[in-house]
């Protein structure tokens, strides 16, 4: 029950041989059937299919019906781990036939929501969903509590993931309190640390920061490390959503990767990079993401895409929205899909413009001066289109372009043109109209969208920068930091609002934004 699936696994051999020798054999098959649960939890797939193949092999289903339906349960679970779907709907089907036959019901539902449990678990959110509906009907119909808030737990879960934070957080509180008062302990914790999360990701941070810390003493009580540990880190997540900076750091700690779980130490470094972020240090920021990134692939593949989607539903900072631009086209990307795509491994030249990181063929790349950079940023937003002459005077010497080129602009092209030479494959070609920037056969491109829309004014840059590096800001919030009028302020956000650069996160008098 606290995921120690190894030592129960081990701590079952000599009590399943104890029941063996004394002749309880329906006995010793139960608790053998829990220690198949718990290789499969740790993944010893050939060992616990072994222990099911010797069972079903010496069990009669004609005499023995129950205990051939609990190993024909284990091994459909196995199959479907190892992506024998069809097999393995197969045995489930002989297994509640069974279960039914003998008239146990109750071991039926429980059947159908071990399955909906383990397609969840391995990414069919589709089978998942069908079968927890089908669970709960048969459950609702035998009122078999028990399956009632498991399947409620489960469906909770799935709404979250389909971003129906108000659902999720409905079903887990309906599901906790069921777990409670059946004395589930560490089933109503579980659900509780679901509710949480639900909270967060439906906006009530005030109620997040009421339960977290319940969670956290509660998980503590049952010694169960890793859900205390999310509790408190969720619980920095609430507080850093609402402004509460200097409370939310207290909730940060650099644990080593061992001494957590993946998803655990995931969640735990992509909110420190979010506290980097804030404190506008982007090396420690970009340390934390390989991090959590590196966590994340510690899972099992097909977990890995939920997983992610839950850092995201957190909606931390640095919030980036940015274009991705390669040889393939362009589509927008979030935080946490830079972090996850490792794109300065993946090509010959990744530019990230709004970072003011180059990195060619895995060698970080540095320019003299900023005026440099500057004019090497404008030919990648414009590529692989060239740059015109006015842009290029504009970001250059901040003039209208004469006739010809003169010295300053030329000899900053001929700058460039030199440090790119360290570049393999990228090099500057002068067109007819401007300077165009050539690249080699993979790039990619990382160009925030305000630099892709003319005309921002200064302010409304300024706030942009804010609302990334914080994530969201009430409108009181920026007009301190940039200390405007109300007016003013309104004035830019309306602006930033109609070209869809900016989002609503919450009405009325404490209104807030974010990047969208």
């Amino acid at each position: 029950g606290r995921g120690h699936h190894e030592e129960a696994a081990e701590l079952l051999v000599p009590v399943i041989e104890a029941w063996q020798a004394s002749g309880q054999r329906n006995v010793a098959d139960v608790l053998r059937a829990q220690r198949i649960r718990s290789l499969i939890a740790c993944n010893q797939l050939d060992k616990a299919r072994a222990l099911v193949d010797e069972a079903l092999a010496r069990l009669d289903p004609r005499t023995e019906a129950p205990r051939v339906a609990s190993f024909l349960r284990e091994s459909a679970l196995i199959r479907l781990r190892r992506k024998d779907a069809k097999r393995a709907m197969g045995e489930l089907a002989q297994a509640r036939k069974l279960f039914a036959t003998g008239g146990n019901r109750r071991e039926e539902a429980l059947t159908l929501y071990r399955l909906a449990h383990a397609a969840f678990e391995e990414g069919d959110l589709e089978t998942a969903s069908a079968r927890a509906r089908e669970a709960l009907a048969l459950a609702r119909k035998i009122a078999h509590t028990r399956v009632i808030a498991l399947c409620r737990e489960l469906q909770g879960r799935l709404a979250l993931i389909a971003d129906d934070g108000k659902t999720a957080a409905a079903a887990a509180k309906e599901a906790m309190q069921s777990l409670r008062k059946l004395g589930d302990e560490i089933g109503a914790l579980h659900v509780s640390e679901s509710l949480l999360r639900a909270l967060i990701v439906n906006g009530d941070q005030a109620g997040a920061i009421r339960l977290g810390p319940r969670v956290s003493d509660q998980a503590e009580k049952l010694e169960i490390r890793d859900i205390r540990i999310r509790a408190v880190v969720l619980t920095g997540v609430a507080l850093l959503r609402r402004g509460r900076f200097e409370a939310a750091a207290r909730c940060f700690r650099e644990l080593p990767d061992t001494a957590l779980s993946p998803t655990s130490s995931a969640l735990m470094w992509r909110f420190g990079e979010a506290l980097a972020s804030v404190n506008g240090n982007l090396p420690v920021m970009f340390e934390r993401r390989s991090k959590w990134v590196a966590a994340l692939r510690r899972l099992p593949q097909a977990q890995q895409l939920t997983a992610r989607h839950a850092l995201e539903q957190l909606d931390l900072p640095p919030h980036d929205r940015c274009l991705l631009r390669t040889g393939d086209g362009e589509r927008l990307v979030t935080s946490e899909e830079i972090g996850w795509l490792d794109l300065p491994a993946s090509v010959e030249l990744f530019v990230d413009v709004q970072n003011g990181r180059l990195v060619a063929r895995q060698r970080v790349q540095t320019f003299d001066h900023h005026g440099l950079h500057r004019l090497f940023n404008q030919l990648v937003i414009a590529a692989p289109r060239p740059l015109d002459k006015a842009r290029i005077y504009a970001f250059a010497v901040g003039e209208a372009p004469p006739a010809k080129l003169d010295k300053r602009v030329k000899s900053l092209i001929a700058q460039l043109d030199k440090q790119l030479k360290e570049c393999k494959g990228v090099r500057l070609s002068p067109t007819k109209d401007g300077l165009k920037l050539v690249l080699p056969r993979s790039f990619a491109f990382l160009i925030p969208r305000a630099a892709l829309v003319p005309g921002l004014t200064g302010e409304q840059r300024k706030i942009l920068r804010l609302l990334r590096r914080y994530g969201t800001q009430s409108a009181q919030m920026l007009q301190e930091r940039l200390r405007l009028p109300r007016a003013a302020v309104r004035r830019e956000l309306g602006g930033l609002l109609r070209l869809k650069l900016i989002g609503t996160v919450r009405d009325g008098r404490g209104q807030a934004f974010r990047l969208s």
